[in-house]
């Protein structure tokens, strides 16, 4: 689960529905990593990018700024308990209980469908596969090279909860500056910061997400005017 085979996939994925090119690729966190490997493969057919708050490979040489571990460390080895909890009935308890759950502020019938998918053993070991490869998806995407005539669209979030407030700013201090390095894809990149996100709200906060979504339609207009 690389970020090479994974653009593959989406590619192989597209063609199956038969959803045509040109395509405006979105990308959260890991995603965002997937997304940028599938513009380098098939630059004909991407549009656009909108990267948000997207794991950026710089984090490969800088982890130690802010005592985070190396990438290859990312795992917990908790996590890997997660799949036996989830075929046995037992992570809907822990996901209920508001540990490891990613779907708050989300409608409640949105919320109910990602509070079962976040149970299940799938979703738990395709989690920690991505974990497991994810310094090579780095390493994969931190080779490519600038895409001078492709928009892109960078958005990153402003806080960072469970730190005191010295920590917390050193860390979004460090956060922004990793997430800036996706603007050397082409000059034609914008960077934006909402107010008052996290890296979890941009996707589950209505007004987060609301926001998230008009950077998107922005890019659709800009790039339809085109």
């Amino acid at each position: 689960m690389d970020a090479l085979n994974t653009s593959r996939e989406l590619h192989d994925l597209l063609k199956a529905a038969d959803i045509p090119a040109p395509y405006i690729l979105t990308g959260h966190s890991i995603g965002g990593v997937y997304a940028r490997m599938f513009a380098a493969d098939y630059p004909a057919e991407v549009a656009g990018l909108v990267l948000i708050d997207a794991t950026s490979p710089s984090v490969l040489e800088s982890y130690a700024e802010v005592d985070l571990p190396k990438v290859e460390d990312w795992t917990p080895p908790s996590l890997r308990v997660f799949p036996y909890l989830a075929s046995v009935g037992a992570m809907r308890i822990v996901v209920n209980l508001g540990f490891f759950n990613l779907a708050s502020g989300l409608p409640a019938d949105a919320e109910a469908i990602a509070k079962a998918f976040l149970s299940t053993p799938e979703h738990m070991r395709a989690t920690i596969s991505e974990y497991g490869f994810l310094s090579d998806s780095l390493k994969q995407v931190r080779a490519l090279h600038p895409q001078p005539t492709l928009p892109v669209a960078v958005i990153a979030a402003a806080q960072f909860g469970g730190m005191d407030e010295k920590m917390e700013s050193t860390f979004v201090h460090w956060h922004h500056k990793q997430q800036r390095t996706w603007l050397d894809i082409s000059p034609k990149s914008s960077f934006r910061i909402i107010d008052g996100s996290d890296h979890v709200s941009l996707m589950t906060n209505k007004l987060h997400a609301h926001e998230v979504a008009n950077s998107i339609v922005r890019m659709v207009e800009s790039v339809g005017r085109r």
